[in-house]
């Protein structure tokens, strides 16, 4: 199959990169002061390549392919990618875009996606559109089909300010399933309490705990999940990828640490009876996630503009 064919038929109609790639502009605005947020520049001079090659493009569709939505993506280098005001600010608005953004603006014009007076055309009306403002940060991952997924969860997070409702939903959901899960030991995880608290504490680190333990993503089997939201991002970028997230019951958990902060050092092997016990709130957890609610995740951000 020729590329521009792949492309006509997958969930990304588009890959559009946008501004200046060379080297010189990343030295000129990238600023040391930014390094406790952004690790680098934007793009390294791998993933420039990467960008621009039609091979590397067609990994990244394919890894898409079981989107729901009609994606562009558009990945922006060059002094663009350094405007920090507006990175991870979710979905927007064109006249935001316009606003805070006039290179996008004028790039969305010239990919004829809006028109001179800034209306969607029809025939980009229904186009999810995603500008990848670089990908430097504290924990950096190397650009891929995989992490652009991961990182539209970040970039759907936010509706015009606003916490997207669809967002919020699967976070709660989440926190009431490894509830539904761990108090089966005895562990009360609930985040309702006082922040400063002790249980709010230690409600946190076995939500951040649990939900690694019932994951299968590699990050998770390297435990490598740095906590709920991350954890949340990476099952996000499994449905998308796989059409499916995969949980499991956990071979070990700590069962003695069960009113305090979890200990991996101090895990004990569970027996199959104890995972029979599990089964049945991870698979309904499991279900939750694939048949309802990520799938309204993706819903919300149908025919939007996103600035990730």
């Amino acid at each position: 199959m020729r590329y521009k064919e792949f492309f006509k038929e997958a969930p990304i109609s588009d890959f559009r990169p946008m501004g200046d790639y060379d080297d010189e502009i990343d030295q000129d605005y990238y600023d040391d002061s930014d390094a406790e947020y952004y690790t680098g520049p934007a793009w390294t001079t791998g993933e420039k390549k990467k960008i621009h090659s039609k091979k590397w493009q067609n990994k990244v569709a394919k890894s898409w392919s079981k989107t729901k939505n009609n994606y562009i993506l558009i990945p922006v280098a060059g002094e663009d990618a350094y405007n920090y005001e507006i990175i991870e600010r979710g979905v927007v608005d064109v006249s935001e875009v316009q606003g805070d953004f006039p290179q996008g603006y004028e790039f969305l014009q010239e990919l004829n996606i809006i028109d001179q007076q800034g209306k969607r055309t029809e025939q980009h009306q229904d186009k999810t559109v995603v500008f990848f403002l670089g990908n430097a940060a504290a924990d950096w991952v190397a650009t891929s089909g995989w992490m652009l997924l991961h990182r539209l969860g970040h970039g759907s997070r936010t509706t015009r300010g606003k916490e997207n409702p669809a967002y919020t939903q699967i976070l709660t959901q989440i926190i009431q399933g490894l509830q539904s899960i761990y108090g089966n030991f005895g562990v009360d995880i609930r985040l309702d309490a006082n922040y400063n608290s002790s249980r709010y504490k230690n409600s946190s680190a076995w939500a951040d705990y649990g939900l690694q333990k019932i994951m299968t993503t590699g990050s998770a089997r390297r435990n490598k999940v740095r906590d709920r939201f991350e954890g949340l991002y990476e099952m996000w970028a499994q449905y998308l990828n796989s059409g499916s997230v995969k949980l499991k019951a956990p071979d070990s958990i700590d069962l003695t640490n069960v009113n305090s902060v979890p200990n991996p050092k101090e895990e004990q092997e569970l027996t199959e009876m104890d995972k029979d016990i599990l089964s049945g709130s991870i698979e309904d957890l499991e279900e939750t996630l694939n048949e309802e609610l990520f799938p309204a995740f993706e819903q919300s951000i149908a025919g939007e503009i996103i600035l990730m």
